[in-house]
């Protein structure tokens, strides 16, 4: 059953360091106002002799820095898929930065398409959404307050640049509490996995011959798996994020 509001425990987008705001202050902007107060400082105090052609120039380069939109602060509204735009998206195909001006006008936007869908699944333990256009292998962590994928790699150019819509599963608590007992690099679910799936995945990893041996009296699946691991070290399916 789903649980209106309850966030997800396993790592998402709005957890992730790599999604959250980058705190700290407008370097631009200060350096801006330090132009700004000596170009004052010049005309009220003509006594002192800083030369105008010097202060002229100073003005001019910091003004044109804060004018370029690649150097814009970014906005503290903005949500974690916003901001991985702003920080991340590249041209279709020739993987070139997008200009500013398209990145702000993509962060704007506040539409989805209206029958393409992306879907949330869990991979080693973390909320992840995969590109749903074919040929474009990327993915990103998947946000629970903001349910659009903007592809990084791709631009989303097969709609034309159209964010499209997340999907999560109802029942997200219960998809996190299904993988519970395993490590955290094994958690894996994916859309149409139930229960019964996951235990029936559990249960045959625990009575599999494992290079680790047998399975042991009492042990559990996340101590097996583990032990299991230790013995014969395998990567769980990673999603390119």
């Amino acid at each position: 059953m789903r649980v209106p509001g309850i966030a997800p425990v396993l790592d998402h987008a709005e957890t992730h360091p790599g999604y959250l705001p980058r705190p700290g202050i407008d370097r631009l902007q200060m350096a801006a106002g330090a132009a700004e107060d000596i170009r004052r400082h010049k005309h009220e105090n003509p006594a002192d002799n800083i030369h105008d052609q010097l202060v002229d120039a100073l003005v001019g380069h910091v003004r044109s820095l804060v004018a370029d939109p690649a150097r814009q602060a970014e906005d503290p509204a903005w949500t974690p898929p916003q901001r991985i735009v702003w920080r991340s998206a590249a041209e279709h195909r020739g993987q070139l930065p997008l200009a500013p001006e398209r990145k702000l006008a993509v962060i704007a936007d506040r539409s989805v398409h209206a029958t393409v869908k992306a879907f949330a699944y869990v991979n080693a333990g973390r909320w992840v959404v995969s590109c749903p256009f074919p040929g474009c292998n990327s993915a990103q962590m998947a946000s629970f307050t903001d349910r659009r994928y903007f592809c990084c790699d791709c631009a989303n150019a097969a709609v034309g640049g159209a964010w499209v819509e997340v999907v999560w599963p109802e029942n997200h608590t219960d998809v996190e509490n299904w993988v519970a007992s395993r490590p955290f690099d094994v958690r894996h679910w994916v859309p149409g996995e139930t229960a019964e799936d996951i235990a029936a995945q559990d249960a045959e990893a625990l009575g599999r011959g494992f290079a680790g041996g047998p399975a042991q009296a009492g042990e559990s699946v996340a101590t097996r798996v583990a032990r299991e691991r230790q013995a014969s070290p395998r990567s769980g399916r990673k999603a390119k994020v």
